[in-house]
């Protein structure tokens, strides 16, 4: 498209930046105004402002007739690059204004001068996002050779909503529920066995659907997190799963204080879970107590899985819980 600037984001375009953002179309939490809660376009300007503060993070911005009409920002992830031993990055945020072709457009120049920048730190690996509704920035993704990889998708329950008929909890499982500071009570000797199940049960993610990545660095994903939850690192929460006194399963869960501290809304989700083949049933249980027995008094629960994860897609329905969004994820080797 004419008439098209690309020049690299400085801290005089903040202000510029931010209006973008409260326009655009897909907040990630636009979910909840069904519940009357419309903190959506709010919150993403909050997160937008905080990132632009951070001193790791790079970017460009698009500018037509004199003013800003596209913004992307990327910073290093610092996870992936350890765990891989490759530097790799993220795509935090990228903003387009305009429709269809217009948007796709500005969001395609974006990209293309987002991989030089990239590139020229030394980054090897490029990660980006797209909400399922935003055709046009997955065109622009695709168009830029950036490989669809995963799509998320989430449910969300709402305690105020219950379903009508909630599938009955097996009686012979049990649950121990701990809060974030109460974790050092669980005997690693009781949950190493569900760490070797996830090492050679979790194959489906965006990491194993990436060809270069090394497979058996991809193999370890699932364990690491599993161990990031357990240590403090990651989880707020956490529910045991037992059956016959044997642990057969777990849910690890966050709770999002910031969102509760700025607007009052009790949520928790971005869980990691896993049942043994001899907890079959756990987890629908382990559904049960997050929507009910959540430790932080919450209303919603976020629930969040591939989309061919239909064993677990079902015990959400079945529980009540609604679709909220979807996400494609697609990453982009920078050396070709």
């Amino acid at each position: 498209m004419m008439g098209l600037e690309t020049r690299v984001f400085t801290a005089a375009d903040a202000g510029a930046v931010l209006k973008l953002t409260r326009e655009q179309s897909y907040p990630e939490f636009r979910w909840y105004r069904l519940t009357k809660q419309d903190f959506a376009v709010d919150y993403l300007a909050w997160q937008v402002e905080r990132f632009l503060g951070e001193e790791a993070c790079f970017g460009r911005v698009v500018v037509k007739e004199g003013e800003i009409v596209g913004f992307v920002g990327a910073a290093r992830s610092p996870w992936e690059s350890e765990h891989f031993g490759l530097p790799m990055a993220t795509i935090a945020h990228i903003f387009a204004r305009g429709e269809g072709n217009e948007r796709a457009a500005i969001a395609a120049a974006l990209l293309a001068s987002l991989e030089g920048d990239a590139r020229d730190r030394g980054f090897r690996h490029l990660r980006g996002m797209s909400d399922i509704e935003d055709t046009a920035l997955l065109l622009a993704l695709q168009e830029r050779k950036f490989l669809l990889v995963d799509t998320l998708v989430t449910y969300i329950s709402d305690n105020q909503r219950p379903p009508a008929a909630p599938p009955p909890v097996d009686p012979s499982f049990t649950f121990e529920t701990y809060r974030k500071e109460d974790f050092g009570r669980i005997d690693p000797g009781e949950i190493s066995h569900i760490a070797k199940f996830m090492r050679e049960a979790y194959r489906i993610d965006r990491f194993h659907a990436d060809p270069r990545l090394p497979r058996e660095k991809c193999h370890e994903v699932y364990v690491e997190w599993f161990r990031n939850v357990f240590n403090g690192n990651w989880a707020d929460g956490v529910h045991l799963l037992r059956k016959e006194g044997r642990v057969v399963g777990f849910l690890g869960f966050q709770y999002f204080a910031e969102i509760e501290a700025r607007y009052g809304s009790k949520i928790i989700g971005r869980g990691l879970s896993a049942v043994l083949p001899e907890g079959r049933g756990g987890y629908s249980a382990l559904t049960h107590a997050t929507v009910n027995l959540c430790p932080y008094g919450s209303r919603h629960a976020e629930f969040d899985s591939q989309i061919q994860n239909f064993p677990v897609i079902n015990v959400w329905v079945r529980n009540g819980l609604s679709f909220a969004r979807g996400r494609y994820t697609l990453h982009r080797w920078l050396d070709r």
